[in-house]
C-alpha cells in the first residue's frame, strides 16, 4: 500500500492522497459454518500479521472513498484457486467456490474525477472491472450457449496492419506477437499453408537453414512489436516514465 500511495501522488500528483489501505476480500460458497471456520484461521488468513473482518469493512474506513477489483470472468485468478485447492486439503469432499477482490480505500479530500483517476491507474480493463461493493446472494455463473459464434474468415492472409485492426475490433486480451506465434499451431492443425506450417516441415525434413530464417523472422516480429508497445506506452500509460 505504501509503494502505490508513492506512486498515486508523484505519477497522479494527488497531493491530498494522505493514506491508502488494501485489503483483501473472499467471498466464499458452499461450506459449513465449521469449514469455514477452519479456512479463516489456516488458510485466508495468517493469525500474527493479518486481521480478519466478516461481512463489512472495519470502522475507520468509512470515511475513506472505497472501491473494489475483481478479475474478469474467465480469467485464471491465482489467488482463488489457491484458497479453494487448499480448503479441499482441510476436506476433501468439500466443493468450494471462491471469488477474491482487492479493496482500495482512499483517505483525503479527494474530489470523484480524482477517484476516477486512482480507478483507471489500478484497473487493467484488459483483465479485471471494478466489483461491486454489495455481498452477492450467489457465486455460481450461468454462462449461456452463444446461438452464433463467430469464425473468422481469411486469417492467414491478413498482414500486419489487418491484423492490428482485428485484435482491436474484437477486443482481444493478446498482442499482435501471440498471433504470429499461434499462427504454427493454426497451421498445422487445420492443415493452412504459411510460415508455421513452413517451419515443422523444414525441422522435420532436417532443412534446417530454412528453419532458421523463419525463427529469426518471427523472432524479429515479436521483438519489434514488444519495442513499438513499450514505445507507445511511455505516451499512454501515465505510470510509466522513461529515465
Amino acid at each position: 500500500a505504501a509503494g502505490l500511495l508513492k506512486d498515486l501522488r508523484s505519477n497522479l500528483g494527488l497531493e491530498k492522497l494522505q493514506d491508502l489501505r488494501i485489503l483483501h476480500r473472499y467471498d466464499v460458497e458452499n461450506l459449513t459454518e465449521e469449514l469455514f471456520e477452519k479456512a479463516i484461521a489456516r488458510i485466508l488468513s495468517e493469525a500474527p500479521v493479518d486481521r480478519v473482518y466478516r461481512e463489512n469493512l472495519p470502522e475507520d474506513t468509512r470515511e475513506g472513498k472505497t472501491f473494489a477489483v475483481e478479475y474478469l470472468p474467465g480469467q485464471y485468478d491465482q489467488r482463488a484457486d489457491s484458497a479453494a485447492q487448499c480448503i479441499q486439503l482441510l476436506e476433501a469432499e468439500a466443493e468450494p467456490v471462491v471469488q477474491c477482490a482487492k479493496v482500495y480505500v482512499l483517505f483525503g479530500d479527494l474530489t470523484a474525477a480524482d477517484v476516477e483517476r486512482v480507478k483507471k491507474y489500478c484497473i487493467n480493463s484488459v483483465d479485471s472491472r471494478e466489483a461491486s461493493m454489495e455481498k452477492p446472494a450467489t457465486l455460481a455463473v450461468d454462462y449461456g450457449v452463444p446461438d452464433h459464434v463467430e469464425t473468422i474468415t481469411g486469417f492467414i492472409s491478413k498482414n500486419e496492419e489487418a491484423l492490428a485492426a482485428m485484435l482491436k475490433e474484437l477486443g482481444l486480451a493478446m498482442s499482435l506477437a501471440d498471433t504470429v506465434a499461434g499462427s504454427i499451431i493454426v497451421e498445422q492443425v487445420f492443415a493452412l499453408p504459411g510460415l508455421g506450417r513452413l517451419l515443422l516441415s523444414s525441422i522435420g525434413n532436417r532443412d534446417f537453414p530454412v528453419a532458421q530464417c523463419i525463427v529469426v523472422i518471427i523472432a524479429f516480429v515479436v521483438v519489434f512489436m514488444n519495442y513499438l508497445a513499450d514505445i507507445i506506452t511511455q505516451y499512454v500509460d501515465p505510470r510509466v516514465r522513461l529515465s
